[in-house]
């Protein structure tokens, strides 16, 4: 169940960061979308996917796992973001 939530993280910034032409969808909306999107627990939640194994049977979801955390990355502050999620993700694995 947690790996589909995760997935449909992934679907909701793919559908807000690849730009569609016939999307009614205002610019102003969609670059407060990233906004959020880049400062919330979803980018943790992906990396989460993509790292701990939870989806190891299940390629597909590991490569929306990275897919996800690759658009959010190529946003203004998704790069701070990844990276400080890549940090905390390492210091956790440490304690274990």
């Amino acid at each position: 169940m947690k790996s589909e939530g995760t997935r449909t993280v992934y679907q909701v910034i793919r559908s807000i960061c690849i730009q569609n032409q016939s999307s009614s969808v205002d610019e102003d909306q969609r670059r407060e979308a990233i906004n959020i999107l880049t400062a919330s627990s979803s980018a943790i939640a992906l990396a989460e996917l993509a790292h701990r194994g939870r989806a190891k049977p299940y390629v597909i979801l590991i490569n929306e796992a990275i897919g996800g955390l690759t658009l959010l990355s190529l946003q203004t502050s998704g790069g701070t973001c990844i990276s400080s999620v890549s940090f905390e993700i390492c210091q956790i694995d440490m304690l274990f």
